[in-house]
């Protein structure tokens, strides 16, 4: 928060802007903060100076393509990580990981394990799940996808370079989980700017009734 107080001072002082301007601006330098905190954005970076074939995708993707989901732009709400790389590579190796609220503390991924909920032919579904945080505690979900096809580009955020899934392989995901997932749906709405609809469909499962 300290270089946000730093950015608003310097801010009011270049331009001569009145208070309330400043105080709106100070609100749009804070949301940005926490999404950059919420995301995992800085970890992320060092993750794939790490391990260069990490690719991000899921919500800290949308972030750094620009969009700004505003369910992230509270303190406190922190998102999964979901991440592409091309083979199997124990992430738990990764022991250098800075937490830049918690300095000096570390953070770890826990070893892979199967994703329970993998679906075998969905060009969308998570292969391995971990977890990510300090000493296994506070931890967020990790999915984790292989794929050796998946396309990326390169996408540059305050001065550092980020190896990002593709837009549309993002939206086509979203699109391909979105029915009666209410956050997902959700998610589709505000990036289309479209009002979200009151009641949102959930997803029901089939019943077994036995037979063939």
């Amino acid at each position: 928060m300290e270089g946000i107080k730093n950015l608003f001072n310097k801010c009011k002082e270049l331009l001569g802007a009145s208070s309330s301007d400043m105080k709106a601006l100070g609100k749009e330098l804070e949301k940005e903060t926490n999404m950059i905190r919420n995301l995992h954005i800085r970890e992320l970076h060092q993750l794939q100076e790490l391990v260069p074939e990490v690719i991000i995708t899921g919500s800290s993707a949308l972030f750094l393509h620009g969009i700004k989901l505003k369910r992230w732009m509270k303190a406190e709400q922190v998102s999964d990580i979901d991440i592409i790389i091309p083979f199997f590579i124990d992430l738990s190796q990764c022991k250098d990981i800075d937490c830049p609220d918690r300095a000096p503390l570390k953070s770890v991924f826990s070893p892979l394990e199967r994703n329970p909920r993998y679906e075998d032919g969905n060009e969308y579904a998570f292969d391995y799940t971990s977890k990510f945080g300090i000493s296994y505690v506070n931890m967020c979900t990790v999915d984790i996808r292989i794929d050796n096809k998946s396309e990326y580009e390169m996408i540059e955020y305050q001065g550092d370079m980020f190896k990002v899934s593709k837009l549309e392989h993002i939206i086509m995901a979203k699109l391909k989980y979105g029915r009666g997932n209410p956050k997902h749906i959700t998610d589709l709405y505000e990036m289309t700017g479209k009002l979200i609809p009151v009641d949102i469909p959930e997803k029901k499962e089939p019943i077994d009734r036995g037979g063939s």
